[in-house]
């Protein structure tokens, strides 16, 4: 199980490494929403391999929907400098909550 966690974790860093830089908001809010697909994934693996607590996983879930609801933001803002804002928001929490699941990996 943990080979497979390590497995997914170093594609998706090699898959991330190989994209360019966004161009757009919507380039930006899919790079965002893979991020948060990934870590959702991992939050869930941690849960089932035992290594992060049952309330643990929930909070990591509940972190990650709070990233998602800044990128709707992100999306539906009317303005350049409050799509930066929205997302820069969603991606200190991702930053955030890769820093706290390291420990558990």
């Amino acid at each position: 199980m943990f080979k497979s966690i390590v497995l997914a974790m170093a594609l998706f860093i090699a898959s991330c490494a190989s994209m360019t830089a966004p161009r757009n908001i919507q380039d930006s809010a899919a790079y965002a929403l893979g991020q948060i697909t990934a870590m959702r994934n991992t939050c869930t693996s941690l849960g089932e391999a035992k290594k992060l607590s049952p309330t643990g996983a929930a909070g990591c879930l509940t972190q990650t929907d709070r990233a998602r609801k800044f990128i709707e933001v992100a999306i539906a803002a009317p303005d350049l400098a409050s799509q930066d804002t929205a997302l820069q928001r969603a991606f200190e929490i991702l930053t955030y909550m890769d820093e706290v699941l390291k420990d558990y990996k």
